[in-house]
C-alpha cells in the first residue's frame, strides 16, 4: 500500500484511445476543446472510462449564464437555458413584488438556477463534443483535416456572449436613458 496522495488535478492516467468515447483520442478531444481542455478531461475521466457521469460543477454557469453555453457553442441547450427564464422570470418579479420582497431577490433566483444546471453542464458539453468528433468521423475526415475540422467546430465562441453582456445591455441602458429623457 502507497502512502502517496492522488493528484485530483492530474490529467487523466487513462488512455482515451482506449476509452467508451467511441475510440476518440486525447488529440481529438483537445482539438475540440481548445484551451483549458486538461481540466474538461479530467473532469470528463469518469465517462470516458465508462465509469459514470462526467462530473464536478462549472462555477461559470452562475455568473455568465446562458452565456457560458454560448461561449462553449452550446447553443441548442442556452436556447433551453433561457426558456424557463423567460417564462419564470416574469412571474418571478411578480411573486417578489406581492411579497413585499426587494426584486433583487430575482437575481437570487437566477444564480441557483445556474447554480443547478452548472452540476449537469460538464455532462452535457463531454456529451456534446463526442457528437461533435463522431459526426466530423462520419464524414470520412482524418488526421490533420479532422483535427482542424474539430477546432472550427469546437473551440470557443466570443461572439455570440459577448453580444449578450456587453451589445444588449448598453443598448437597453441607451433605450433606457432616451426614455427617461423623453420624460
Amino acid at each position: 500500500m502507497s502512502d502517496e496522495q492522488p493528484n485530483y488535478y492530474a490529467p487523466p492516467a487513462v488512455s482515451l484511445e482506449s476509452a467508451q468515447a467511441g475510440a476518440h483520442s486525447e488529440r481529438e478531444l483537445r482539438a475540440f476543446i481548445g484551451p483549458h481542455a486538461s481540466y474538461f478531461l479530467r473532469k470528463w475521466a469518469p465517462r470516458l472510462e465508462g465509469r459514470g457521469r462526467a462530473g464536478g460543477f462549472s462555477l461559470a454557469l452562475v455568473p455568465l449564464g446562458w452565456a457560458y453555453f454560448c461561449y462553449r457553442k452550446l447553443y441548442l441547450h442556452a436556447f433551453l437555458a433561457a426558456l424557463p427564464l423567460l417564462a419564470l422570470g416574469y412571474g418571478v418579479d411578480v411573486c417578489l413584488a406581492q411579497a413585499g420582497l426587494d426584486p433583487q431577490w430575482g437575481l437570487a433566483f437566477n444564480a441557483l438556477y445556474f447554480g443547478i444546471l452548472g452540476l449537469q453542464f460538464n455532462d452535457w458539453y463531454c456529451t456534446h463534443a463526442l457528437a461533435k468528433i463522431q459526426a466530423a468521423k462520419a464524414q470520412g475526415l482524418e488526421g490533420d483535416a479532422l483535427l482542424d475540422a474539430l477546432r472550427r467546430r469546437g473551440r470557443t465562441n466570443l461572439w455570440l456572449p459577448g453580444l449578450f453582456l456587453v451589445v444588449l445591455p448598453a443598448l437597453f441602458l441607451g433605450l433606457a436613458i432616451v426614455a427617461a429623457l423623453a420624460r
